[in-house]
């Protein structure tokens, strides 16, 4: 009867018999193979964990975050109760969907330029662009965008009700 014990690379016989060192071979190439498949199963299950933690960040950098705010109407005309926009020291018409944000969320981000997503209750969205910052000093409360007519008529609302309850998102 052969007996072999592979030890550290090493083959050891209990007895030595002419198929000895046939049965060593096997029994070094089932450890080699049996070492190649940890490995294999250990570069595996890296590569996996690597993609979890990608897909984690990817979800967390495009994560968007929504806001609750006092949606009152505004004038971005020349010759309305505001001077020029902000953003770029210009007038725009009322017929474009535009905002301007109260200072908080116009703040350190400049979303000057950049385009938000105002939600309705009704489930209505309208994509506008932020052309101007709603101060306390124009009468504007932390909670609050100030709207063109042009996004009041997309909702479906008149303008002389004041101001509707909306949420908002950015855009990009």
């Amino acid at each position: 009867m052969l007996s072999v014990l592979l030890s550290a690379g090493t083959c050891k016989y209990k007895h030595l018999q002419p198929t000895a060192s046939t049965a060593c071979k096997k029994a070094k190439h089932r450890h080699r193979a049996s070492s190649i498949i940890t490995m294999a199963n250990a570069t595996k299950v890296v590569a996996v964990l690597a993609i979890l933690v990608l897909l984690q960040v990817s979800c967390a950098i495009g994560q968007t975050y929504t806001f609750s705010a006092v949606m009152s109407v505004n004038g971005f005309d020349k010759g309305e109760e505001g001077g020029p926009a902000s953003c770029d020291g210009q007038y725009h018409s009322d017929d474009q969907f535009l905002v301007s944000l109260g200072t908080m969320w116009y703040g350190p981000d400049n979303r000057c330029g950049k385009t938000i997503r105002i939600r309705s209750s009704d489930e209505v969205y309208v994509v506008a662009m932020v052309v101007d910052e709603c101060g306390r000093e124009s009468g504007c409360g932390e909670n609050e965008i100030s709207t063109s007519a042009a996004v009041w008529k997309a909702f479906g609302l008149d303008t002389g009700v004041g101001e509707v309850f909306v949420s908002w998102s950015d855009t990009n």
